[in-house]
């Protein structure tokens, strides 16, 4: 199912929190509060998975920039956010090879192929307005189950518990396994054209795919 992908830049990222939103004065859009615990990439033009940390965030930055498509779910109601807000200077100074200005904010649908957004859309849903009776119902763990038969391992809200109890392995493994379901249910879309929720096929558009090297 990876062969049409394996070689092409595109990657598949996720993030984990350090703070625990209920500690946050905002809740979710406390971005700047929450700290990254960890930042987990899939590349297709390595075909190898990486992980990063504060330590070595410029590289991460670096790999989403240089890439042509950014895939995750919710990454740019959410994962997009938190990288701004956590890493501002390294946003600002972006990377030598890839002048900021291409960074063109969280609505890149250029570069972007959040699988959440794509479901909201093509159920006729504006995927930058939330609304709960609507677009309610569609986590990861849902759509994964029906589509792929593929159940996270934890939860995101334990990620944080995680980080401060210091069971940095756990964190890591759990994060690397979200990718991995967020990639495989990718691949799914990629090769059928939809996903499954609530017993009903949900086209997804993959004109995004298109050009991309």
């Amino acid at each position: 199912m990876t062969k049409h992908l394996e070689g092409r830049k595109i990657v598949v990222f996720d993030a984990e929190i350090k703070n625990r939103i209920e500690d946050c004065s905002k809740g979710w859009q406390s971005h700047d509060e929450m700290g990254i615990s960890v930042l987990v990439i899939f590349d297709y033009a390595t075909m190898r998975y990486r992980v990063f940390d504060d330590h070595n965030a410029q590289e991460a930055i670096a790999l989403l920039w240089n890439s042509d498509l950014c895939v995750g779910f919710n990454t740019v109601g959410f994962d997009w956010k938190l990288i701004r807000a956590t890493y501002p200077t390294l946003i600002e100074t972006g990377h030598k090879e890839t002048p900021t200005e291409t960074f063109k904010g969280f609505g890149r649908t250029s570069s972007d192929f959040d699988i959440l957004f794509e479901i909201w859309i093509s159920l006729g849903l504006n995927p930058h307005k939330f609304e709960p009776r609507t677009h309610g119902g569609y986590k990861l763990d849902d759509v994964a189950q029906e589509t792929i038969a593929m159940k996270k391992t934890s939860s995101g809200e334990l990620a944080p518990i995680m980080f401060q109890q210091g069971r940095f392995a756990d964190l890591v493994d759990y994060c690397i396994e979200d990718v991995r379901i967020e990639k495989t249910l990718f691949e799914f879309a990629a090769a059928n054209g939809y996903v499954v929720r609530n017993g009903r096929a949900i086209p997804i558009d993959l004109t995004k795919l298109d050009g991309i090297a």
